[in-house]
Formats: structure tokens, sequence, C-alpha cells
């Protein structure tokens, strides 16, 4: 991105002249040098996993021949604990043991998570299907919460049979609502409390709208009323790096970066939030012409020259990240805005400084991008990224810290 340059003289050659030679300082090849070490030895991105990997925490499973299970259950993403668990006997193993629907009847989880296996008729289906469904309150009415494909889908248990209360949908590229009936299925669970009837008439479909209703049918039969709380953790990040891009000795860029990263592993473990404070140099040139041109003939001290320039910048940039892989080998895309401010730049004919200092000059722009961290050994990685604002490439090395 090239901002901020400064007017031309059309008539007469503004810049510094020694026997009618123009000075102008050259970027060195050494340079180039010093950008590549610099960048080897400072951009060890200080950062606190850049991902989330798999990890497994403990926890206990019984089978459907009642046999319990302890040892480590992979902290998956929630809707894919409603069909399938990763189990293995210690935190060491290596060997990872697969459970579904079909072997499993519950899960206890260190965190607090429970899991009951239960089965429902959903709208769509021409059949009952079984689910691992996450314990939201126990009680003679127990709420439970699944994911069937793409919803949110709560399920109430009472006198030992299950009703699906899921919100209308409208399906991607259709006007048309699909209702799913969900004061009906309230209506049924509770029928036996009268006094509920009008409150889910009136009521719009939320969480803590159902939660209540199952919470005053517990109460009003002098039931276990049981919340069952989960510790659900963000994991956060903080990274410190520096990249670099060189398209040639005249047109590179280096910067610095410190961002705080941070994954909410129960909605995703592969999507983070990142905000950022960022600093960067870019050195490029331009062709310049200085003085004019009359009937053809170029007027006197008429210059055609390449200029070089050299720009500095703070950014604050906020993005959206998602790893397409969460292995050692991972692509990932990114969309977001990039605030600037405090930029100047310095070009080797005027020498001017342009907007120097806190709100003379500032921006947002649209950014987006992706790129590829692969782990090379331990905390070490190699990482090469692309981003709108920069029109380039730029290749790093990092080290991670684990932050929590």
């Amino acid at each position: 991105m090239e901002r901020g340059k400064p007017k031309r003289a059309k008539n007469e050659l503004n810049c510094k002249m020694a026997n009618n030679n123009i000075i102008l300082t050259t970027m060195k090849p050494a340079f180039l040098l010093k950008s590549i070490l610099l960048l080897i030895l400072v951009n060890g991105s200080y950062s606190v996993n850049a991902q989330i990997t798999d990890d497994f925490i403990k926890g206990s499973i019984v089978l459907k021949n009642n046999e319990t299970r302890n040892g480590f259950i992979r902290n998956d993403d929630f809707r894919r604990m409603n069909y399938k668990i990763k189990f293995k006997p210690t935190q060491e193993s290596n060997r990872v043991f697969v459970f579904d629907t079909a072997s499993i009847k519950s899960i206890v989880m260190e965190d607090g998570e429970i899991y009951d296996l239960l089965r429902y008729m959903p709208k769509s289906a021409k059949d009952s299907i079984s689910v691992l469904a996450r314990l939201m309150i126990k009680g003679k009415a127990s709420l439970y919460k699944v994911y069937y494909r793409g919803a949110v889908v709560f399920i109430i248990s009472n006198n030992q049979k299950t009703y699906p209360v899921q919100d209308d949908e409208i399906p991607m590229n259709s006007t048309v609502v699909i209702q799913n009936y969900y004061t009906l299925y309230l209506k049924s669970a509770f029928a036996d409390y009268d006094d509920l009837m009008a409150e889910i008439d009136k009521m719009e479909f939320s969480e803590a709208g159902i939660v209540q209703l199952v919470k005053k049918y517990n109460l009003h039969n002098q039931s276990e009323n049981k919340i069952i709380k989960m510790v659900e953790k963000s994991k956060g990040f903080i990274v410190l790096n520096a990249d670099g891009g060189i398209t040639n000795q005249d047109n590179n860029l280096l910067s610095f970066e410190g961002t705080y990263r941070v994954y909410f592993p129960k909605i995703s473990k592969s999507t983070s939030f990142n905000w950022g404070l960022k600093h960067s140099t870019k050195r490029y040139s331009d062709q310049e012409q200085f003085g004019g041109i009359s009937n053809g003939i170029p007027d006197p001290g008429y210059l055609d020259t390449s200029v070089h320039y050299k720009q500095s910048y703070w950014a604050i940039p906020f993005s959206v990240h998602e790893n397409i892989l969460n292995k050692r080998f991972r692509p990932y895309l990114f969309v977001g805005f990039t605030f600037f401010d405090f930029y100047k730049e310095v070009n080797t004919l005027y020498q001017e400084d342009n907007g120097a200092g806190f709100g003379n000059n500032y921006g947002v722009f649209f950014s987006w991008g992706g790129g590829i961290e692969a782990d090379i050994y331990k905390g070490l990685l190699l990482r090469s990224e692309y981003r709108s604002e920069n029109k380039r490439f730029t290749v790093g090395i990092g080290y991670h810290f684990k932050l929590n």
C-alpha cells in the first residue's frame, strides 16, 4: 500500500543538485542482508500456541454393557461430541479409541460436562436417531442440548419420553419458513402442568426461556432441579512477531507486530479472533518526472528519474482467522479490518516528512488474506502470509509458548 505521496514540482527542479547531478541515497545490498538476518533472529513470533490442537482432558465413559472406562477424552467441538468420542487410557498414550452412539451410554468430563445417550425423532428424519446429548438441567424434566444438521436442538426428557424443541428455520437461498412447532413440543413435555400453557403461548424461542420453563416445572413437582455448570474456558494467546517481504532491492517491507489471539474451543477449535498492534517500514521506488515539456522539447532542468521512498506507520489490525487444518501444517484464511495511524514518509529527493504524529493521517481498511504455518521443531514454526493491504507475501519464523 502506497500512501501520502508528496506533491511534485512541475516547472522547477526542487531537489538537491551537485554538478548538475542529483544526489540520491540508494539502498545498498547490505540492507537486504540485514533485513533477512533481522527476520530470522527477531521474528520469533513469541506466541502461545497460535492455534488450538487436539487436547484430551480427564473423564470417564460408561458403555452400554455398564462397563466404566476412566482415562482421557478429547475435548472436541460440542457438535462432534454428539456423535463420536475419542478416548485414550493415559495422557501419554498414542493409541486412541473411538466410540460412537452404538456403544456409549454416558460420559462425564473433568470440566463438568455430562453427556447422556438419548433417542429422539428429528422433524426432518424418517426414523429416530441416537445422540450423545449434553445435560443442562437434571430433574423430573431434564434438559439437553445437541446439534443436528448445523442447528441447535434442545431436548426435554420427561416421563421416559423425549421432546425436541427447535426454532423455526429459513433455509439458505429460500424465503420459506420451516416451522418446527416448538410450542407444541413444549406443551406436550409439560402437559401435566396447566399453568405453563399460557406462558408457552406468549414466549419467543430462546435458550433462557426454555431453561426457565424446565426450572419452573421441576419446582412445581418438587423435583431435583440441578443446573449442570460447565467450565467453558477460552484459550488466549499472545503473539509477537516480525515479518518481511522482499520483491527486489527497491521494494521491501518489514513489520513488527504484537497480537492477542483467542479461541473458544467448545464453539470452534479452528476459529480465532485477533487484535494487534503493528509497526511497519516499507521501502519502494517510483519513476517520477520533474519539469515540463513544451512542443515536444524538455524544459531546462527536466528530469525523468527513479525516486526512492520510505514509509513507516502504526496499525491496529483486527481479524477473524479460520484454520483449514489444525495439524502441524496449517493453512488458514482471514478477514478483518486494519486501522492505520502515525504515518510518515520520507523520499530521497525532497526529504519531506508528511503527517508525522497521531491523528494527522489515519484510515480504516478492509483486510483479507491467508497463509500457512508449519511446526518444524517443538515450538518452532515457519510462516508465510499474504495480506491484501500489503499486496505481497511475507515470510517469517516463530516460536510458540503456551499461555494457559
